[in-house]
């Protein structure tokens, strides 16, 4: 018989499930998982569509785990928290923080990773000019004595 090894993210995952039996069991799902996957989508700016399709779900099933009538599985967690940039605890958090410091914080969050994502498409395109001149960017870049985004207008 083979040994059954067991990594961190395997006992986490049985401690996740372990609590969500138990919630389940007194008839009461986990308050805000829904809320929260479609939080962190909208903070992406992704279409339920577009996540669906990272995933390999129909989008029926993403939009019933977003209005929680389904919870998706430990795996699917996993897989959700990679596409959202989440960490899975994120999304079970129960958040004393008063309603109107959260909508800032979320703003504020939202915001950056905007901000992110514009830094990585601004830098494609800072590469794309560069190669139209016939220049090497990696190069460019460490001649420059500050990121190229500091750069732009």
């Amino acid at each position: 018989m083979a040994a059954c090894v067991k990594t961190a993210s395997d006992s986490v995952a049985t401690k996740r499930l372990d609590a969500l039996r138990v919630q389940l069991m007194a008839g009461r799902k986990p308050a805000g998982v829904g809320h929260r996957i479609r939080q962190a989508r909208r903070d992406l700016d992704l279409t339920q569509r577009e996540v669906a399709a990272q995933l390999g779900v129909d989008i029926a099933r993403l939009s019933e785990w977003e209005r929680d009538v389904h919870l998706p599985s430990a795996r699917r967690m996993e897989e959700l928290s990679d596409v959202l940039r989440r960490p899975v605890a994120w999304f079970y958090e129960k958040d004393d923080t008063p309603p109107d410091l959260m909508a800032t914080l979320e703003e504020l969050r939202s915001i950056a990773l905007r901000l992110e994502a514009r830094s990585v498409s601004q830098d494609a395109r800072i590469d794309e000019l560069l190669r139209a001149q016939g220049l090497d960017p990696d190069e460019i870049k460490r001649m420059l004595p500050r990121p190229p985004q500091e750069l732009l207008p």
